[in-house]
């Protein structure tokens, strides 16, 4: 299993599914609250949440990055007021439908873009001819 800060932070949560849940829904909390720090543009108003999102993909990794997006989109399709402004699975297809959807795989690829460059261990240059 990849290392995270979290699990850095807290080893229980490394083997602990209870713990890992619970730092799954302590991530859609802090993903509610920033969506209510805004400047309001029309449409889609600018949030916190783009930076929190960020935020748990370095902190949380891949897996847990993604199973905090995708909660958070179940949350608001389910009619709990987590979004900006409005929510339902109405709001999902709305202006900010898009923004929204993409808070899951923009956790799990922040998660993974430090690896992404890396070369396979070096190898001894080729011998000159």
């Amino acid at each position: 299993m990849q290392t995270t800060l979290a699990f850095e932070i807290w080893p229980q949560s490394r083997d602990s599914r209870i713990a890992q849940v619970l730092l799954v829904v302590v991530g859609t909390a802090l993903l509610a609250v920033s969506a209510r720090v805004q400047v309001p543009f029309w449409p889609v108003p600018m949030t916190m949440q783009t930076f929190v999102v960020l935020v748990l993909g370095i902190a949380y990794g891949p897996r847990l990055g993604f199973a905090t997006g995708g909660l958070y989109l179940l949350e608001g399709a389910l009619g709990l007021p987590v979004f900006a402004k409005g929510a339902g699975f109405a709001y999902l297809i709305g202006p900010t439908g898009g923004k929204n959807a993409s808070y899951a795989c923009v956790a799990q690829q922040r998660a993974r873009a430090p690896h992404a460059g890396r070369a396979p261990a070096a190898r001894a240059p080729a011998p000159a001819s």
